[in-house]
């Protein structure tokens, strides 16, 4: 009786150092896999990163880097600051009063300026920018304005720029501005009246 006791425990040990090997090397296989790209500097919310042609752009401590895919040759290209957003083929710096087109080497062009306060008789109403999204020549934007937030779109090319419609009151929060893949509409995130949930909508 005790061989046999004897015998189902080094048979249990020998299956666990089994099973464990495999584990192992997986795990190993895993971190061989890793590599890592880039090691950013600054606050880790204003983190964006486009891809335009064979370079990676985002912003640092200092302002807009550029750097190789692989995060080799970094560059700081623009000490602007704002929001990074590109259709795959062009940079562009969105803030709250206009949106550029940024080169490669740093210069921008600018493609559309808003005051960022409109005066209505004898009041002074904020109209800022924010939450940008481009696709198939169209740059789309939130407004945000004293009654309500507003969406709009300007073309690439800084033409024909007009509004779609109102979104939600200003005591709401808006959260994200996407275009998604395959997806028709533009679709807008912002937090609801009681502060602890969201809704999305898509804009036709």
């Amino acid at each position: 009786m005790k061989r046999y006791i004897k015998f189902l425990t080094l048979l249990l040990a020998g299956v666990l150092i089994l099973s464990a090997v495999p584990g192992a090397a997986t795990s190993a296989a895993a971190e061989e896999r890793t590599e890592k790209v880039i090691v950013g500097t600054g606050a880790a919310d204003s983190l964006q990163i486009c891809k335009v042609g064979d370079r990676l752009y985002y912003f640092g401590a200092e302002g807009v880097m550029s750097c190789a895919t692989d995060g080799s040759d970094p560059k700081l290209i623009s000490k602007q600051t704002g929001t990074l957003f590109t259709d795959g083929e062009t940079l562009f710096r969105g803030t709250q009063s206009k949106i550029t087109r940024l080169n490669p080497d740093g210069t921008e062009e600018l493609v559309l300026q808003v005051h960022p306060l409109v005066n209505e008789g004898a009041f002074a109403i904020m109209n800022t920018m924010d939450h940008f999204a481009v696709r198939d020549g169209q740059i789309y934007y939130v407004l945000t304005m004293a009654q309500d937030y507003e969406l709009w779109t300007v073309g690439t090319d800084g033409c024909d720029d007009r509004r779609i419609c109102s979104i939600c009151p200003p005591e709401r929060e808006i959260l994200g501005l996407y275009l998604l893949e395959d997806l028709e509409g533009v679709y807008v995130q912002f937090s609801n009246e009681d502060g602890t949930s969201w809704s999305l909508i898509r804009v036709e």
